[in-house]
């Protein structure tokens, strides 16, 4: 699984709002399409998407991007948004240092020892990441004539793909103050 920045990196090649051969966007351009799949990320956790979150205990010490004292980071990743008590908004874990140690991409603006956190992780498995990016590419596409044909199906193809595997179906549910009658329903129906 690609980290969001790969994710968002990709996106914008797609749509050819960065040359090819350019490593990556610029940061304001990185900050905005990590918003937008954050975003996309949300609304699809309200329809249904499995988004699981994990809380973790760190020390945080203000002025630093520095979480250490986590029981386990194996679960970790770069790109993982953060947040709780003293991490700024916008905040994701930039590198995985240790067994008990994470950089993050802002400085802590509090400090604390056991404090709880929120990582959430991107939601998806790699065989949905090319549907993800050409949905997130046709979010931050200026305009339709930006969006390729090419992205533009494999955003359907990656929308149907995550419908099909995340997207609970309703299920049919007995209620009970239904009550047994007597009366024809040709009866029920007239009244």
């Amino acid at each position: 699984m690609s980290t969001t920045d790969a994710i968002v990196t990709a996106a914008y090649k797609a749509i050819n709002a960065i040359d090819i051969a350019e490593a990556s966007p610029s940061p304001a351009e990185t900050t905005e399409g990590i918003r937008r799949l954050n975003a996309m990320v949300s609304s699809w956790a309200g329809q249904g998407l499995a988004v699981i979150e994990q809380t973790i205990k760190a020390t945080v010490t203000s002025g630093s991007p520095t979480l250490a004292d986590i029981a386990n980071t194996s679960t970790l990743a770069p790109g993982l948004n953060v947040s709780g008590t003293g991490i700024p908004a916008n905040t994701r874990i930039l590198s995985v240092d240790s067994a008990t140690q994470v950089t993050l991409n802002q400085n802590a603006t509090a400090s604390g020892s056991a404090v709880s956190l929120a990582v959430t992780p991107i939601p998806f498995e790699a065989k949905f990441e090319q549907g993800v990016i050409a949905l997130l590419a046709m979010r931050l596409a200026m305009s339709a004539e930006d969006i390729p044909p090419w992205v533009a199906q494999d955003a359907r193809d990656g929308w149907n793909a995550l419908q099909a595997n995340f997207m609970p179906v309703p299920k049919a549910t007995f209620d009970p103050a239904l009550v047994y009658t007597t009366v024809p329903r040709r009866q029920i129906l007239l009244r």
